[in-house]
């Protein structure tokens, strides 16, 4: 594998990402990515109290006197379930908390039967569970009913933020001696010692960041690195059928990785104020690994010649063996404004987000003795991309500190202009063949696409507040499929998230 280069790259993003700085400021926004429904409505330029209350940067904006609390509910399925928070002012120390997410819906109903199977192991019968399908195949994990939660807790004391956090939708199962049973054939079609699979992420999340400006026209300080522990894995052992032999390691899918992702930055730098007006300039980063550590299977899975694993530094999906390395840079410049005059207030933000992208796959094959060998191809891809998008929002205060319509808009100019280049060689049983090193280069260019938002914040008293937004942004605005009339998510007037707060 072309390790320097690979290695070299990565040197070279860490290197850029110190020198840079900046963050993506969603990764100050709660676990998972969740808005406000008055965020929401005006593409993340307006945020409100229940955003910036368990914010490490802006709890202090949130002005919360002596506690607060809401409540959220939103159709879109990014963030199903309850949306839940509250925070407590005392002399010298903010405490905010949480919670978002389906609790323990969704998590893997293991439902079976205990019965008494003949020919277990060893040509004797043996009561165990047993776990009944049309096909008789393994319990399997939902790929769409999955479980999905966030938590964080902020303290804030001195000017500044802390906050841990922890987002997971993880499902996994583990049985051992258990059989499994096709009720079509009303046979049993599987014996097994043991068996587990698991799927999905847990992330857990610390995040500092100053409180307060070190200067009057900004910089603010701060940082969060996330540690995704991504899982998606599945194993099996058989009996024979005959005799307490198993027919060995049955791994048909391992396809895990760590992923820690630093984002850190200085803030924005407010340049031009005047007449209402300020222009403000930022420098957003973001730099994310990935470590392989999985296992690949070979052999031919029979008492005589059982399946064996071995360990690899990438990838297996029952199917092709891949060793990899990845490392990416998202470096995005920013350029925002504001503007406020009587009811009216308007904001922009534009930024160009430069992905820089390096990757090695050497696909490998196990030989006899369970050696991973060089076959098909060993390439070193990399990408660069380019995504600049618009977002625009406006508030009209038409009832002063009581009633403000939201609107917000992202237009996503020309999608993503990229470049993927690939330089390689081919292989076969170890050996690379003569004449065979390649370079190819892709070029895409993406299309131009828009969103529009819609929303209200109505605060009936000083203690009490609504956000909601409108207009079917759970999806139906993304293709531009508005019905003034429709009762459905793509009506103009059918409310897509709801939250409720209270604040003293």
């Amino acid at each position: 594998m072309r390790s320097t280069k690979i290695f070299g790259l990565a040197a070279a993003l860490l290197l850029s990402t110190v020198m840079i700085g900046g963050l993506w400021s969603q990764g100050l926004d709660v676990p998972g990515g969740w808005v406000s429904p008055q965020n929401q409505a005006t593409s993340g330029r307006y945020r409100s109290a229940a955003d910036d209350f368990i914010r490490p940067d802006s709890y202090t904006s949130a002005k919360v006197e002596n506690w607060f609390a809401f409540t959220s509910f939103a159709i879109n399925t990014s963030f199903p379930g309850a949306n839940i928070g509250y925070a407590k002012k005392l002399e010298k120390v903010y405490i905010a908390a949480y919670y978002g997410g389906t609790f323990w819906s969704n998590l893997f109903n293991d439902n079976y039967a205990e019965q008494n199977v003949a020919a277990f192991a060893g040509g004797t019968n043996k009561t165990v569970p047993v776990y009944s399908s049309a096909t008789g195949v393994l319990p399997t994990l939902s790929t769409t009913n999955i479980p999905n939660n966030r938590f964080a807790i902020l303290f804030g004391a001195a000017d500044m933020g802390f906050r841990l956090s922890l987002k997971t939708n993880h499902d996994s199962f583990k049985k051992n001696d258990f059989a499994t049973y096709e009720t079509t054939g009303d046979t049993y079609t599987g014996r097994y010692k043991s068996y587990e699979t698991e799927r999905g992420f847990i992330t857990p999340q610390l995040a500092w960041s100053m409180a307060k400006n070190l200067s009057d026209n900004g910089v603010k300080p701060y940082a969060t690195l996330d540690l995704g522990f991504v899982r998606d894995y599945t194993k099996s052992v058989a009996y024979d059928g005959t005799t307490k032999d198993t027919t060995g390691d049955n791994v048909t899918n391992s396809q895990n990785y760590f992923e820690p992702i630093l984002m850190f930055g200085l803030g924005g730098y407010t340049f031009f104020r005047k007449s209402g007006f300020s222009a403000t300039a930022d420098l957003d980063n973001t730099l994310t690994l990935r470590a392989y550590d999985n296992e690949v299977r070979y052999g031919s899975g029979t008492v005589a010649s059982p399946y064996k694993t071995v360990s690899i530094k990438g990838t297996w999906d029952g199917t092709t063996a891949m060793e990899r390395t990845y490392v990416q840079d998202v470096i995005s410049p920013s350029l925002a404004g504001s503007w406020s005059g009587g009811p009216l207030a308007l904001k922009f933000k534009f930024n160009l987000p430069v992905t820089l992208r390096g990757e090695e796959q050497t696909r490998v094959t196990p030989n006899a003795s369970g050696k991973l060998e060089k076959s098909s191809y060993d390439d070193t891809v990399s990408y660069i991309g380019f995504a600049p998008n618009l977002r625009l929002a406006a508030q009209w205060k038409c009832l002063p500190n009581r009633l403000t319509l939201n609107a917000g808009a992202r237009i996503d100019l020309g999608g993503t202009l990229s470049r993927t280049t690939t330089e390689g060689d081919s292989y076969s049983g170890g050996n690379k063949q003569p004449n065979s090193s390649r370079t190819t280069i892709v070029d895409t260019k993406g299309s131009t696409g828009n969103q529009l938002y819609l929303g209200v914040t109505f605060t009936p008293t000083e203690n009490l507040f609504f956000e909601a937004t409108c207009g079917g942004t759970a999806g139906a605005m993304d293709s531009n499929n508005i019905k003034v009339f429709s009762n459905g998510n793509d009506g103009l007037f059918s409310f897509g998230g709801i939250l409720v707060g209270l604040k003293f």
